[in-house]
């Protein structure tokens, strides 16, 4: 695994290969953030490559799975961090 971006707490490690989500969904592209907190992926069963995220937000149960609705990796950690 490669480490990447501004510092080792904020941005983590990629994984390239393609995986399967505990849905069964394939994963083609994966990239996780802040400790595991934010974890961004690209799901290879849509038409369009649409980044998802999951969330684990503070104080809630569980986890947050959004949509970013862009297909671009930096638009799509932006709205995750917003989130």
């Amino acid at each position: 695994m490669e480490k990447l971006g501004l510092n080792e707490s904020t941005i983590g490690s990629i994984d390239s290969q393609e995986s399967k989500s505990p849905s069964g969904k394939n994963i083609l592209k994966s990239k996780t953030f802040k400790d595991g907190g934010i974890y961004l992926f690209v799901r290879g069963d849509y038409v369009k490559p649409t980044w998802m995220c999951r969330i684990k937000a503070p104080g809630m149960p569980g986890y947050v799975y959004k949509s970013t609705r862009t297909t671009d990796e930096h638009q799509a950690y932006k709205f995750a961090d917003d989130l």
